[in-house]
């Protein structure tokens, strides 16, 4: 899975990428160095849980992304069939041009994961 991931870190807008249980514990990951991906990813499965507790509450269906944005990046988070794919995004990142491109990526990784 390292593979995909490599590939897709090299769309613009893309700074890594990790696929996580709907837990939040890491599956693969390729992230920069000074990047801990087992505490982003936990951070992230929290904020999903919290995403989908939302979502229930007020009847919108399953969390199929969540985006933040910081002041230096953000993360984009979709779902990649039963796990989730977070991307670290550029700033100046086009998010639906992304997402787009991305498609190709998260279908290998479910494919992958579905093995």
């Amino acid at each position: 899975m390292n593979d995909i991931l490599e590939q897709l870190n090299r769309v613009r807008g893309v700074g890594g990428s990790v696929i996580l249980s709907t837990e939040g514990l890491v599956i693969a990951s390729c992230l920069r160095n000074d990047v801990d991906d087992e505490e982003i990813s936990a951070s992230v499965g929290s904020l999903i849980e919290r995403a989908q507790n939302m979502c229930t509450r007020t009847g919108l269906g399953n969390v199929n992304m969540v985006h933040l944005q910081g002041d230096h990046d953000g993360v984009l988070t979709v779902t990649a069939g039963q796990s989730y794919l977070m991307i670290i995004t550029d700033p100046h990142a086009n998010l639906a041009l992304l997402r787009l491109e991305a498609r190709p990526y998260i279908d290998a990784l479910v494919e992958r994961l579905s093995l």
